[in-house]
């Protein structure tokens, strides 16, 4: 998408390199990327992207602005209407949508002209348990306070495709509590609860400050029940949370999760969508000091990690050029 302005005013760059804050030539080309709210880690995310894109503007012509949004709905809906070139959005929304199975993106409000470009942050599963509740494994849990998350929340979609690949119900638990995150937390640090699901984008400052708080460990995912979740979800992919993640953790953790989509309008023009992809994936180590979620990536995860839709034909370009899919 050409664009001479910033529209309804609603686009502004992120301060996160000079470059990203240049003002584009005429002769190139400007994608806008959704992201998320100002400060979030969504928007975070989108603010290195664009930075690290536009160190190489003079090499490729692309020039990467990126806007704030409400998040992945928001998000699926600017570029469903291509208000929006790039868009940054979870791993399940980014199925859900482009299948029609979500109510809110049904029958003909799909967001059919999306296409997949890479993986980027992950979006792990960290199961907190408290030390004194003699948790180290899933089977640990029958029988103890745990808490799911409530209807319609991240935590709980997760929660519940966990417990459906481990084919137990809420019988399992003593108690299996409803709580807004926070919430959940202080249960835990305050002995009324035994386990808190937690789904953030890592490193999470809400797992590191729990773990600060109160004693607690983050319960490893058994292989074989991390296999079969992501056979029956496309949108999830395995994860390990590596042992320099946070405090008092000694050694990698196995677990599974979202991802972070970077998605584009089918109509972005496939050499754009090529050397986009080729200035993310060949730049994976600079990214990565610009912010810490993109730590732990490689080539091999950015192309295949959580996408569950159709490639972008120049990405897709990229990724048989290169070896990667």
């Amino acid at each position: 998408m050409r664009q001479r302005g910033w529209g309804r005013g609603i686009f502004f760059a992120l301060g996160l390199s000079a470059a990203l804050m240049a003002q584009a030539a005429p002769a190139q080309e400007r994608l806008v990327l959704a992201s998320g709210a100002v400060q979030g880690g969504y928007f975070l995310t989108g603010g290195a992207v664009c930075a690290q894109i536009n160190k190489q503007t003079t090499q490729h012509k692309l020039y990467c602005a990126v806007a704030p949004s409400g998040g992945s709905v928001e998000n699926l809906e600017l570029l469903r209407a291509s208000q929006v070139d790039l868009a940054l959005v979870q791993s399940d929304w980014q199925y859900l949508a482009f299948e029609g199975t979500a109510k809110r993106f049904a029958g003909a409000e799909k967001v059919a002209n999306m296409r997949a470009m890479a993986a980027l942050s992950s979006m792990p599963l960290a199961l907190l348990a408290r030390e004194d509740a003699a948790i180290t494994t899933l089977s640990d849990l029958r029988g103890k306070r745990v808490d799911i998350g409530r209807a319609g929340t991240a935590r709980r979609l997760v929660m519940d495709d966990l417990l459906a690949a481990l084919e137990w119900d809420l019988g399992a638990f003593e108690l299996a509590s409803e709580f807004p995150q926070q919430e959940a937390l202080d249960a835990l640090c305050a002995g009324q609860l035994a386990a808190v699901p937690i789904v953030d984008i890592s490193p999470s400052s809400q797992v590191r400050a729990a773990l600060r708080r109160c004693k607690l460990r983050i319960v490893p995912i058994d292989a074989a029940v991390v296999a079969k979740v992501v056979a029956a979800k496309p949108y999830y992919s395995a994860i390990k949370i590596p042992s320099s993640t946070y405090p008092g953790t000694k050694t990698d953790i196995a677990s599974f999760g979202q991802r972070i989509v970077l998605v584009g309008r089918f109509k972005v023009a496939d050499t754009d969508a090529y050397n986009f992809v080729k200035a993310l994936v060949e730049n994976l180590p600079a990214l990565a000091k610009i912010h810490p979620s993109f730590k732990g990536l490689t080539p091999q995860s950015v192309a295949k990690g959580g996408i569950a839709i159709p490639l972008h034909d120049g990405a897709a370009r990229y990724y048989r050029e290169a070896g990667l899919r």
